[in-house]
Formats: structure tokens, sequence, C-alpha cells
């Protein structure tokens, strides 16, 4: 993507959308559920980092506007994130992560 953009191939970008989305009805055992700050748990800092990097890394840094809940059941981190990127170049980066049903 990045060599695209550097060659102007795809012409002028308004929006980026990008997303994870995990099937993970459950709550599983192991860090990715744990609120603990030094478990780094929750959706966000585990699928979202990588969503976050890759429009960061495409359009450089912007404002930002978030949405986080817990919907499963007995969730104890963030398990549905929305992100949305305003850039400096004016691009918006719209970015969604998800653990659970579908």
């Amino acid at each position: 993507m990045r060599a695209l953009l550097d060659q102007h191939v795809l012409g002028r970008i308004f929006r980026f959308e990008s997303r994870y989305e995990r099937w993970r009805p459950e709550i599983a055992p192991g860090w990715r559920e744990e609120p603990a700050r030094e478990e780094a748990g929750g959706v966000l800092f585990d699928l979202g980092g990588h969503l976050v990097d890759q429009a960061l890394v495409l359009f450089g840094r912007g404002d930002v506007y978030s949405e986080i809940a817990l919907r499963r059941a007995g969730a104890l981190v963030e398990d549905d994130v929305s992100v949305a990127l305003t850039h400096g170049s004016g691009v918006r980066s719209h970015l969604w992560m998800r653990c659970g049903r579908g």
C-alpha cells in the first residue's frame, strides 16, 4: 500500500478503512482478557495497535476520536472499539476492532 501511495497510482485518498474482527464469543483465559495495566489486555492494545500503526505509517499523525465498549458477558476489558483519525493531509481513517460474536 505504501508503494502505491508513493507512486500516486491510487489518486487522491479521502478515506481509509481497516478492521479486525475476531470470533471469540466467550471469555478465554490469558492476557488478552486481563484488565491489569501490565497485561495490556483488550482488543485495542491487541489488534488495534496494528490498525492504528498502519494508518499512521500510511497517512501520518492526526486528531483522534474513539468509541470503546465491553459487549461480551463478563468482559473486563474492551472488546468493541472504533477509532477515527483525521490526518493532517485530510485523509480520514476509520478503524474497527472487535472480539466477540458476529
